[in-house]
């Protein structure tokens, strides 16, 4: 049985496999192309403008490089500044060379399509790897579409050592080598395919914004009666002008809300590998109670919290420090837990439903005016007093529960376009991977032996334009080292 295109991470490995299309042949990436690694300016050498530009990990992008991303993404103009630096060219593939992870080594992938105007040069961070091809044997994106496949992302990653993919271990790296021409004809019709699956995944994206816009229009309309007009109309059989304040509905701060508003201990307590939970912001970031990694506090430490600060089935913990200020989360559980005082608690009053409190504090007005009340600058606190005086609009009761109930019909709904567009971005995902691996598979387009036999002409395979590639490279090697032994005898006399 053959092996799967995928576990094939080595030369030998692809060279002894049947599954190369005929015609095509393999090499080291080092054979067909230079792969240096790039070096990273001195902290002090960074600068937010200027002619030498540097392309940082966060400047690759699937759609090439976003030269807009990077603040500080220049380097200053001086010879000691620019010493070392490895410049970038039109053409050139860049690959993640170095991450937290090595698993996430290669995960980016960018082919330089073009430079910003006016630079004096484009250089590359030590963190990324970039690919220059021999266009004698292979097309400049030829790495790139094979760097972007799964096999090709499999051959990166046996190259990984620890968190790093040195420029010497990439340079063995295998790739398949196709006929010159046909190189060019997969890289014209995958080029065309991939662009329409980007215009899919565009779509999807702008999707995904508008829900989140569509949710925030709801959540003002429902902080501000407009949502429930027609209740209320139901109701009273009344209409109001739109300067008006609903019905029964009147403005006061957030603090009318609730019976209480508190933060967390002040002096941090004794921590523990068991008892009861600590939360930090970390537990919470995800607008959601996290318990998977927490430290503990003892049960006599719990036992002395005031009740005000204990959490309760209904409350709302808010985050009120660093950069992180303005997540709501409600607490569905009766687990019992403390926290942090960079955290706040929320507890409704007997007029206010755990849901409307809840949609209160995901309101975009009520973030605005938390980042309004911020004081501090190395760390950005809201303090509990400009928290508790947050204007908020407050309806009866009965309405809240109305409220509350739209609202969560509408966000039903758009939880389930999500849902669909998340699954249409993964198959749009592998149909991208479906594309590449009929690329090398040499399935997308004709192969050059077909093409030949049909139209009764010789072509030259791989194997024989990397072995003249090779001894071109050999023959010009030894002139070299023959003009350099020249020079030192020249010079001895």
């Amino acid at each position: 049985m053959n092996k799967a295109p995928e576990t094939l991470t080595r030369v030998e490995d692809l060279e002894q496999s049947d599954i190369l299309p005929e015609g095509w042949s393999v090499a080291s990436l080092g054979d067909v192309s230079t792969a240096r690694l790039g070096k990273t300016p001195s902290k002090n050498d960074y600068s937010d403008t200027g002619q030498h530009r540097i392309v940082k990990f966060r400047d690759l992008t699937s759609k090439g490089l976003n030269y807009s991303i990077t603040k500080a993404g220049y380097v200053k103009n001086s010879s000691d500044a620019l010493r070392g630096l490895r410049r970038l060219s039109i053409g050139d593939v860049l690959v993640t060379a170095s991450a937290h992870s090595g698993d996430q080594i290669g995960k980016k992938c960018a082919y330089v399509r073009e430079m910003p105007e006016a630079r004096d040069g484009v250089y590359f961070v030590g963190e990324l790897l970039a690919v220059t091809s021999d266009t004698r044997v292979m097309h400049k994106k030829w790495p790139y579409l094979w760097f972007l496949s799964e096999a090709g992302m499999e051959t990166v990653q046996a190259a990984v050592a620890g968190v790093h993919l040195t420029a010497g271990r990439a340079q063995g790296i295998p790739i398949p080598i196709p006929p010159f021409e046909e190189q060019r004809r997969i890289i014209v019709s995958s080029d065309a395919l991939l662009a329409k699956v980007e215009v899919v995944r565009d779509h999807f994206s702008k999707l995904t914004i508008i829900l989140k816009a569509f949710r925030q229009s709801v959540l003002a309309a429902a902080c501000s009666g407009r949502l429930t007009e027609d209740w209320r109309a139901r109701a009273s059989h009344s209409e109001l002008s739109e300067s008006e304040l609903p019905p029964d509905w009147r403005a006061g701060e957030l603090a009318e809300l609730c019976v209480s508003i508190a933060d967390g201990d002040h002096q941090p307590p004794p921590k523990q590998s068991n008892g009861i939970p600590f939360l930090v912001i970390g537990n919470i970031s995800s607008g959601a109670l996290e318990f998977g990694e927490t430290r503990f506090v003892s049960e006599s430490y719990f036992k002395r919290i005031k009740s005000e600060r204990i959490p309760r089935r209904g409350d709302v913990l808010y985050t009120v420090v660093g950069a992180s200020i303005g997540i709501p989360v409600v607490v569905d559980t009766d687990r019992p837990f403390c926290f942090q005082r960079h955290i706040a608690i929320l507890k409704p009053a007997s007029t206010t439903t755990t849901g409307y409190l809840r949609l209160v504090m995901q309101s975009r007005d009520l973030y605005r005016q938390a980042w309004e009340g911020v004081t501090g600058s190395a760390q950005p606190t809201l303090p509990l007093g400009n928290l508790r005086r947050l204007a908020v609009l407050i309806p009866p009761i009965e309405e809240q529960n109305e409220i509350v109930r739209r609202v969560e019909a509408l966000f039903r709904l758009a939880d389930k376009i999500e849902e669909r567009t998340e699954a249409a971005t993964k198959r749009a995902d592998k149909l991208t991977q479906s594309i590449l691996a009929k690329a090398f598979r040499g399935e997308l387009v004709p192969t050059e032996a077909e093409l030949a036999r049909k139209e009764g002409r010789d072509y030259e395979p791989a194997s024989a334009l990397l072995e003249r590639i090779k001894s071109e490279r050999e023959k010009s090697a030894a002139s070299t080292n023959d003009i350099k032994r020249r020079k030192i005898v020249v010079g001895k006399k």
